[in-house]
């Protein structure tokens, strides 16, 4: 699973919470990474990025944990900034955030709340990590 760790860390994929069904799923982002294999070094497991790109995320029923969705929100955001920035995805493309899915009163903090993902740049993106 270090493939996909590190195309999370790198802004090549990203989760995306689906408000209707509570569902979080995996997004690739980098058209070159989607036919890599997720276990590169494996001789078995011949999964690649596209095998699960759009695939529910599988989380454990038994402890109730769920990711923080608002954290998943702002790296959603970014990556598609990135991958816009990049060419990797066009204009088009649509991304809900869900910055305040669990407190519908809550606002996104202003330096956050004017930007959609398609006005982000990467070099600023960079500059608030």
């Amino acid at each position: 699973l270090k493939a996909i760790e590190e195309s999370f860390d790198r802004l090549d994929a990203c989760f995306l919470f689906n408000s209707f069904s509570g569902k979080i799923s995996f997004k690739v982002l980098r058209p070159d990474l989607i036919d890599c294999r997720i276990y590169p070094s494996s001789n078995t497991e011949t999964r690649t990025f596209r095998d699960i790109n759009g695939v529910e995320l599988q989380l454990p029923t038994d402890t109730g944990s769920c990711p923080y969705k608002r954290v998943l929100s702002m790296h959603a955001k970014y990556a598609f900034a990135r991958a816009l920035q990049y060419g990797w995805i066009v204009m088009t493309e649509t991304l809900d955030t869900y910055f305040n899915v669990s407190d519908e009163e809550l606002e996104e903090p202003d330096f956050i709340q004017p930007l959609s993902w398609q006005d982000l740049k990467y070099d600023d993106i960079m500059s608030f990590i």
